[in-house]
């Protein structure tokens, strides 16, 4: 926001000309989700697995390790417990992963005006990307969802910290352990969508 947001709001007209080939500075260009020119994506997109699983990614072995898993099941079903640990592990990634974006969201519409984009290929979102046709006519549902699917992956890869912590028995394997899959899915998807002949 520092960086990126506020030097554009001195000047929004600063890379606008009034020709179809330049747009004024605007929320959907400049917020960190959407600005793919600057590292700051780049670096929180790397970040986010590991923020999704620090908060409770590893809970399942710590209590497992502290004996608690026993103290509970005398209590309660099993099933209960893990159902209740994985859904509290889900939103507090899910939480974890969105509220930093959100943030900066609040912060860049405090500085910024929220012009609609224009397809004249200035924008992250191409004409042929997922939800490209909402995002160029209704771009704060675009963000919405892109919102809630930043929450819902979070929160599957710390409940995949969970699921590994099941056969896994150190807290730093089990905390890179989505980090591991998130980078792999990428280069096994990079591979697929243009394999090497």
């Amino acid at each position: 926001f520092v960086l990126v947001v506020l030097p554009a709001s001195d000047n929004i007209l600063q890379f606008f000309d009034g020709t179809v080939l330049t747009y004024p500075c605007s929320v959907f260009n400049k917020w960190m989700a959407m600005d793919d020119r600057h590292p700051w994506n780049a670096v929180y997109m790397t970040l986010f697995p590991v923020l999704a699983v620090l908060p409770y990614g590893a809970s399942w072995l710590d209590d497992r390790k502290s004996g608690y898993v026993k103290n509970v099941c005398v209590r309660m079903k099993k099933s209960s417990y893990l159902i209740a640990k994985y859904v509290a592990v889900f939103i507090s990634a899910g939480v974890t992963v969105v509220v930093p974006l959100l943030f900066n969201l609040i912060l860049t519409c405090a500085v910024l005006p929220a012009l609609t984009p224009s397809m004249n290929g200035l924008f992250p979102v191409g004409g042929t990307a997922m939800f490209a046709g909402i995002y160029y006519t209704n771009p704060w549902l675009y963000t919405a969802i892109y919102m809630i699917m930043y929450f819902v992956y979070a929160g599957v890869l710390a409940t995949l910290a969970i699921a590994a912590s099941g056969w896994i028995n150190q807290r730093f394997i089990v905390i890179l352990f989505p980090f591991v899959i998130h980078f792999g899915s990428g280069i096994v998807a990079a591979f697929l969508y243009n394999p090497v002949i």
